[in-house]
């Protein structure tokens, strides 16, 4: 697509407000409000503009994304899991529980710190592995 002076005053302007109307960018850019909408048609069409989507400021999410844990319950009898599951999910704090293979489930745990023992507890079970994927 061969995009002219007016497609990349409006993409200017999508760039610092995706959520800028048709009828605020045709105001800023003083052409009727069917043309910007023709012209964003026509770039979302050949693929100039993929998709709207919002960024987070870092600051302003900082705690809701921290505090999330991942890890891996390995080495679990094939017997153990489907009962580990169940009650992985009823753990304050657990917001996945996913069986990866046979004997491995990975967990995302939200809160504070992550106790292994209560986790061996939970189970019923001493002799897993577990294993923290990030901090």
């Amino acid at each position: 697509m061969k995009m002219d002076e007016l497609d990349r005053k409006i993409l200017a302007l999508l760039r610092t407000d995706g959520r800028m109307s048709f009828v605020e960018i045709a105001k800023k850019l003083g052409v009727p409000r069917p043309t910007v909408y023709l012209r964003v048609k026509n770039m979302k069409e050949e693929g100039v503009i993929k998709k709207f989507s919002v960024v987070l400021d870092g600051e302003e999410t900082k705690g809701a994304f921290l505090k999330l844990k991942t890890f891996l319950i390995s080495k679990m009898s094939e017997r153990v899991i489907g009962r580990a599951i169940k009650e992985m999910c009823d753990v304050p704090g657990v917001r996945l529980v996913s069986k990866i293979d046979k004997n491995t489930l990975f967990v995302v745990w939200r809160g504070s710190k992550f106790d292994p023992k209560k986790v061996k507890n939970v189970l019923s079970v001493e002799n897993i592995e577990i294993v923290h994927c990030e901090e």
